[in-house]
Protein backbone atom coordinates (compact mmCIF):
# COMPACT_ATOMS: atom_id res chain seq x y z
CA UNK A 1 0.00 0.00 0.00
CA UNK A 2 1.48 3.39 -0.95
CA UNK A 3 3.13 5.10 2.01
CA UNK A 4 3.30 8.59 0.52
CA UNK A 5 -0.46 9.12 0.27
CA UNK A 6 -1.58 12.20 2.18
CA UNK A 7 -5.02 12.81 3.49
CA UNK A 8 -6.73 15.63 1.53
CA UNK A 9 -8.43 18.90 2.68
CA UNK A 10 -11.11 20.99 0.70
CA UNK A 11 -11.48 22.64 -2.91
CA UNK A 12 -13.64 23.01 -5.99
CA UNK A 13 -14.51 19.57 -7.23
CA UNK A 14 -16.50 19.03 -10.38
CA UNK A 15 -17.70 16.07 -12.39
CA UNK A 16 -17.15 15.06 -15.97
CA UNK A 17 -19.05 16.32 -19.03
CA UNK A 18 -19.02 15.84 -22.85
CA UNK A 19 -16.63 13.80 -25.05
CA UNK A 20 -13.89 14.15 -27.73
CA UNK A 21 -10.30 15.34 -27.81
CA UNK A 22 -8.47 18.54 -26.93
CA UNK A 23 -8.25 21.63 -29.10
CA UNK A 24 -4.75 23.02 -29.52
CA UNK A 25 -3.85 26.70 -29.79
CA UNK A 26 -2.11 28.44 -32.67
CA UNK A 27 1.46 27.38 -33.31
CA UNK A 28 3.11 30.74 -32.84
CA UNK A 29 1.86 30.87 -29.24
CA UNK A 30 3.19 27.42 -28.31
CA UNK A 31 6.42 26.47 -26.58
CA UNK A 32 8.77 24.37 -28.69
CA UNK A 33 9.42 20.89 -27.25
CA UNK A 34 13.19 21.31 -27.02
CA UNK A 35 13.62 19.82 -23.53
CA UNK A 36 13.22 16.14 -22.55
CA UNK A 37 9.80 16.34 -20.89
CA UNK A 38 8.12 19.70 -21.58
CA UNK A 39 4.66 18.36 -20.67
CA UNK A 40 5.78 17.23 -17.21
CA UNK A 41 4.90 19.66 -14.44
CA UNK A 42 5.43 20.09 -10.71
CA UNK A 43 2.42 21.08 -8.62
CA UNK A 44 2.27 22.75 -5.21
CA UNK A 45 -1.13 22.35 -3.54
CA UNK A 46 -2.38 24.66 -0.78
CA UNK A 47 -5.00 24.59 1.96
CA UNK A 48 -6.09 26.98 4.68
CA UNK A 49 -2.87 26.42 6.65
CA UNK A 50 -0.43 26.57 3.72
CA UNK A 51 1.08 23.96 1.44
CA UNK A 52 -0.58 20.54 1.71
CA UNK A 53 1.23 18.53 -0.98
CA UNK A 54 4.08 18.77 -3.47
CA UNK A 55 3.37 16.47 -6.41
CA UNK A 56 3.92 16.04 -10.14
CA UNK A 57 1.62 15.97 -13.15
CA UNK A 58 1.40 15.93 -16.94
CA UNK A 59 -0.12 18.37 -19.38
CA UNK A 60 -2.62 16.54 -21.60
CA UNK A 61 -3.57 19.80 -23.32
CA UNK A 62 -2.81 23.49 -22.84
CA UNK A 63 -5.47 23.69 -20.15
CA UNK A 64 -5.58 20.26 -18.43
CA UNK A 65 -3.12 18.45 -16.15
CA UNK A 66 -3.30 14.78 -15.15
CA UNK A 67 -2.17 14.02 -11.59
CA UNK A 68 -2.96 11.96 -8.50
CA UNK A 69 -6.28 12.53 -6.72
CA UNK A 70 -4.90 12.22 -3.19
CA UNK A 71 -2.66 15.23 -3.90
CA UNK A 72 -5.48 17.42 -5.21
CA UNK A 73 -8.78 16.57 -3.55
CA UNK A 74 -9.65 18.89 -0.68
CA UNK A 75 -7.12 21.60 -1.50
CA UNK A 76 -7.97 25.27 -1.92
CA UNK A 77 -5.55 26.15 -4.66
CA UNK A 78 -2.49 24.98 -6.57
CA UNK A 79 0.39 26.36 -8.59
CA UNK A 80 1.62 24.46 -11.65
CA UNK A 81 5.14 24.89 -13.09
CA UNK A 82 6.51 23.35 -16.30
CA UNK A 83 10.30 23.24 -15.67
CA UNK A 84 11.19 21.77 -19.09
CA UNK A 85 8.99 24.26 -20.95
CA UNK A 86 10.78 27.42 -19.89
CA UNK A 87 9.43 27.38 -16.33
CA UNK A 88 5.98 28.58 -17.38
CA UNK A 89 3.52 28.70 -14.46
CA UNK A 90 -0.23 28.67 -14.07
CA UNK A 91 -2.76 28.24 -11.28
CA UNK A 92 -5.50 25.66 -10.94
CA UNK A 93 -9.09 26.64 -11.63
CA UNK A 94 -10.91 23.36 -10.87
CA UNK A 95 -10.21 19.80 -9.75
CA UNK A 96 -11.93 16.81 -11.41
CA UNK A 97 -11.27 13.58 -9.44
CA UNK A 98 -12.13 10.18 -10.85
CA UNK A 99 -14.41 8.92 -8.10
CA UNK A 100 -11.71 9.25 -5.42
CA UNK A 101 -12.96 8.69 -1.85
CA UNK A 102 -10.51 9.59 0.96
CA UNK A 103 -10.33 6.88 3.60
CA UNK A 104 -11.15 4.02 1.23
CA UNK A 105 -8.51 1.48 0.28
CA UNK A 106 -6.40 3.25 -2.39
CA UNK A 107 -5.65 -0.08 -4.05
CA UNK A 108 -9.29 -0.55 -5.06
CA UNK A 109 -10.02 2.89 -6.52
CA UNK A 110 -8.42 5.03 -9.20
CA UNK A 111 -6.15 7.65 -7.62
CA UNK A 112 -6.54 10.06 -10.54
CA UNK A 113 -7.50 13.69 -10.95
CA UNK A 114 -7.56 16.23 -13.76
CA UNK A 115 -6.85 19.90 -13.11
CA UNK A 116 -8.08 22.72 -15.32
CA UNK A 117 -5.76 25.72 -15.53
CA UNK A 118 -6.66 29.40 -15.30
CA UNK A 119 -4.11 30.28 -17.99
CA UNK A 120 -2.94 27.83 -20.68
CA UNK A 121 0.55 26.34 -20.98
CA UNK A 122 0.99 25.96 -24.72
CA UNK A 123 3.34 23.35 -26.15
CA UNK A 124 4.01 22.14 -29.68
CA UNK A 125 2.42 18.79 -28.76
CA UNK A 126 1.10 16.86 -25.76
CA UNK A 127 1.51 13.21 -24.73
CA UNK A 128 -1.25 10.68 -25.32
CA UNK A 129 -2.60 7.90 -23.11
CA UNK A 130 -2.09 4.28 -24.19
CA UNK A 131 -5.44 2.54 -24.63
CA UNK A 132 -4.29 -1.05 -24.23
CA UNK A 133 -3.02 -2.76 -21.04
CA UNK A 134 0.73 -2.52 -20.52
CA UNK A 135 1.27 -5.41 -18.10
CA UNK A 136 4.96 -6.27 -17.97
CA UNK A 137 5.99 -3.61 -20.48
CA UNK A 138 9.12 -1.44 -20.23
CA UNK A 139 8.59 2.03 -18.76
CA UNK A 140 10.22 5.01 -17.08
CA UNK A 141 8.59 7.10 -14.36
CA UNK A 142 8.85 10.90 -14.20
CA UNK A 143 9.06 12.69 -10.86
CA UNK A 144 10.13 15.85 -9.06
CA UNK A 145 13.35 15.63 -7.08
CA UNK A 146 13.44 15.27 -3.29
CA UNK A 147 16.82 15.57 -1.61
CA UNK A 148 17.75 16.25 1.99
CA UNK A 149 14.15 16.86 2.95
CA UNK A 150 13.75 19.51 0.24
CA UNK A 151 11.38 19.21 -2.71
CA UNK A 152 12.80 20.38 -6.03
CA UNK A 153 11.15 22.01 -9.02
CA UNK A 154 12.92 19.92 -11.64
CA UNK A 155 11.66 16.85 -13.49
CA UNK A 156 13.67 13.63 -13.34
CA UNK A 157 13.37 10.21 -14.94
CA UNK A 158 13.96 6.75 -13.47
CA UNK A 159 15.98 4.08 -15.21
CA UNK A 160 13.97 1.83 -17.50
CA UNK A 161 12.10 -0.94 -15.69
CA UNK A 162 9.25 -3.36 -16.24
CA UNK A 163 5.91 -3.09 -14.49
CA UNK A 164 4.62 -6.18 -12.71
CA UNK A 165 1.55 -8.13 -13.85
CA UNK A 166 -1.74 -6.96 -12.29
CA UNK A 167 -2.87 -8.33 -8.94
CA UNK A 168 -6.42 -9.34 -8.09
CA UNK A 169 -5.95 -7.67 -4.68
CA UNK A 170 -5.49 -4.20 -6.18
CA UNK A 171 -6.90 -4.11 -9.71
CA UNK A 172 -6.59 -0.35 -10.21
CA UNK A 173 -2.81 -0.22 -9.73
CA UNK A 174 0.37 -1.83 -11.01
CA UNK A 175 3.64 -2.28 -9.14
CA UNK A 176 6.99 -0.91 -10.33
CA UNK A 177 10.30 -2.21 -8.92
CA UNK A 178 11.62 1.35 -8.49
CA UNK A 179 9.76 3.99 -6.48
CA UNK A 180 10.05 7.74 -7.02
CA UNK A 181 9.11 9.14 -3.61
CA UNK A 182 6.58 11.22 -5.51
CA UNK A 183 2.96 11.12 -6.66
CA UNK A 184 1.18 12.35 -9.78
CA UNK A 185 3.98 11.92 -12.31
CA UNK A 186 3.55 10.10 -15.60
CA UNK A 187 4.74 6.54 -16.18
CA UNK A 188 5.57 6.36 -19.87
CA UNK A 189 6.13 3.49 -22.28
CA UNK A 190 9.62 2.83 -23.64
CA UNK A 191 11.03 0.11 -25.85
CA UNK A 192 11.39 -0.64 -29.56
CA UNK A 193 7.75 -0.11 -30.61
CA UNK A 194 7.86 3.43 -31.96
CA UNK A 195 4.08 3.73 -32.13
CA UNK A 196 3.90 2.98 -28.39
CA UNK A 197 7.01 4.72 -27.01
CA UNK A 198 6.16 7.90 -25.09
CA UNK A 199 2.54 6.95 -24.36
CA UNK A 200 1.37 7.42 -20.77
CA UNK A 201 0.34 4.13 -19.17
CA UNK A 202 -0.15 5.29 -15.58
CA UNK A 203 0.29 7.89 -12.85
CA UNK A 204 2.54 7.40 -9.81
CA UNK A 205 0.55 7.22 -6.57
CA UNK A 206 3.17 6.42 -3.92
CA UNK A 207 5.84 3.98 -2.83
CA UNK A 208 5.58 0.68 -0.98
CA UNK A 209 6.36 0.80 2.73
CA UNK A 210 8.88 -2.04 2.66
CA UNK A 211 9.43 -3.04 -0.98
CA UNK A 212 11.27 0.06 -2.18
CA UNK A 213 9.09 -0.09 -5.29
CA UNK A 214 6.28 2.16 -6.38
CA UNK A 215 2.65 1.98 -7.48
CA UNK A 216 0.94 3.51 -10.47
CA UNK A 217 -2.74 4.13 -11.13
CA UNK A 218 -3.69 2.38 -14.37
CA UNK A 219 -5.10 4.27 -17.35
CA UNK A 220 -6.20 1.31 -19.50
CA UNK A 221 -9.78 1.30 -18.20
CA UNK A 222 -12.11 2.51 -21.02
CA UNK A 223 -14.18 4.49 -18.51
CA UNK A 224 -11.06 6.29 -17.28
CA UNK A 225 -10.07 7.09 -20.86
CA UNK A 226 -13.58 8.38 -21.61
CA UNK A 227 -13.44 10.57 -18.49
CA UNK A 228 -10.12 12.05 -19.66
CA UNK A 229 -11.48 12.79 -23.14
CA UNK A 230 -14.63 14.38 -21.73
CA UNK A 231 -12.79 16.72 -19.38
CA UNK A 232 -10.11 17.72 -21.89
CA UNK A 233 -12.79 18.48 -24.47
CA UNK A 234 -15.08 20.44 -22.16
CA UNK A 235 -12.28 22.52 -20.62
CA UNK A 236 -10.85 23.29 -24.06
CA UNK A 237 -14.28 24.28 -25.36
CA UNK A 238 -14.83 26.59 -22.39
CA UNK A 239 -11.44 28.26 -22.85
CA UNK A 240 -12.22 28.84 -26.54
CA UNK A 241 -15.44 30.74 -25.77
Amino acid sequence: MPSSMKSPRSLLVAGAVLAASASVAVAEERQENASPHPASVVIDFYGAQGKTAACSGTLLSADVVLTSAHCAVGTRGARVTAPDAGGITSTVDRVFPYGWRPGRDPRTQYDLALLSLKSPIRLASYPAVQREPCDGCAVVALYRSREGGKVGVDVRETAEMRVAPPSADHPTTLFMPTGTGDSGGAVIRTGPQRDKAGLIIGVTVGDGQTSGGGYLARLDNPDVQRWIRDIVYSVGAKQAE
